[in-house]
């Protein structure tokens, strides 16, 4: 008296066939996504290293990492390029406060356009004995 599936049973397991076969392609599809995602993550990571290693290396052999050809402490005495990074990094003994107050900001214009580096130093050391007079 079995005479095998009903419509109804073979429509079942026809839909539970579909159905595993779509949640089965879209977990497949789903790592391969992650794998690509982690690929360009893993080079991104690598193209960053390699970017880190290239700067290391430019500033061991003395290059500027800021970019372009300029320097822009060219002139100054390393006294003044301490003074100057300190004063712009925010941090300011209170002894030297006073004395880094003729060292020009950046915001305003360039009082030494057209200078020689000799004539910005004399201009520089006119500007320390007017403010701190002996």
């Amino acid at each position: 008296t079995s005479k095998g599936l009903s419509n109804v049973e073979k429509a079942y397991w026809i839909v539970f066939s579909g159905c595993m076969a779509y949640f089965g392609f879209k977990m497949l599809t789903n790592k391969q996504q992650q794998g690509d995602e982690a690929e360009a993550e893993r080079e991104e990571r690598e193209r960053i290293e390699r970017f880190k290693k290239a700067r290391a290396l430019a500033i061991v052999q003395g290059d500027s990492i800021i970019g372009g050809d300029e320097d822009p402490f060219e002139g100054l005495t390393p006294e003044e390029i301490e003074a100057y990074v300190k004063e712009t990094s925010g941090w300011v003994a209170p002894q030297k406060a006073q004395s880094l107050a003729f060292l020009p900001k950046l915001d305003e214009e360039d009082e030494f356009e057209g200078m020689s580096p000799e004539e910005i130093n004399r201009a520089i050391e006119k500007k320390a004995a007017a403010s701190h007079p002996s």
